[in-house]
């Protein structure tokens, strides 16, 4: 996934963290100017305890993130019969698709047991980010797939090229005829004694005309250090 990433998983973490650390007020006008609504049945729900299993911090950190990766944050504003927010409850934003209906905007969300339900945008908590149609926003991992990706295989390729101890690889060469059996054990003997960062420094003794020749480049050839720097 994306968020395996380091530069990706670090700046969706930086940003989701630092706006769950920001108090959420609900503010009401007054003649002087603005105070804390703290009889609003919605207060606590926003600057403490949004359900019984999350802080409000961990909440608003949470639906950040879902904004940041997947374009969308929701949550269900579940009320009681008169109406007053009681809970908000996440929702899975790959769950959920916005219609328009009848002009009116509902949210149809898809149970893991394949059960919908349809939801009006007044019980909805939207947080999106930019969008073609200000309904939906995009994507921001799919459209960043192939950056991501290009990212992503670097890192896999400086993991293994720095497990391998940072050497290109070798062809082993040898002027005699091998048999399949023989090259599998001249190749598993040779990885075994001398890949890894345990066996850094050791010293090849080759035998029977066998000579090790490097088939790729090094690491200062790919610009292995410049690439990690532009990561």
């Amino acid at each position: 996934t994306a968020l395996s990433y380091s530069a990706f998983w670090r700046g969706v973490t930086l940003i989701s963290r630092d706006v769950g650390k920001l108090p959420l007020h609900i503010d009401r006008r007054v003649d002087r100017g603005w105070v804390n609504a703290t009889e609003h049945p919605a207060y606590n729900l926003l600057r403490h305890k949004p359900n019984e299993v999350m802080t409000a911090m961990v909440f608003r950190q949470t639906i950040t993130g879902h904004a940041l990766t997947e374009g969308n944050g929701y949550a269900y504003i579940s009320r009681d019969e008169g109406a007053a927010p009681q809970e908000l409850i996440l929702l899975d934003p790959n769950r959920v698709t916005p219609v328009r209906h009848l002009g009116a905007l509902w949210y149809v969300y898809e149970f893991a047991s394949g059960e919908k339900r349809k939801l009006l945008w007044t019980d909805v908590l939207h947080i999106r980010g930019f969008s073609y149609d200000g309904l939906v926003a995009y994507n921001l991992v799919h459209k960043m797939r192939e950056m991501l990706g290009l990212a992503m295989a670097r890192e896999q390729y400086a993991a293994v090229f720095f497990k391998n101890n940072a050497r290109p690889s070798i062809v082993l060469q040898t002027p005699q005829l091998m048999k399949p059996e023989a090259q599998k054990n001249l190749r598993d003997s040779w990885e075994r004694i001398y890949s890894g960062l345990s066996n850094a420094h050791r010293t090849a003794v080759l035998e029977q005309g066998v000579q090790a020749k490097e088939l790729s480049i090094n690491a200062k050839d790919s610009q292995l250090i410049e690439q990690e720097k532009f990561s």
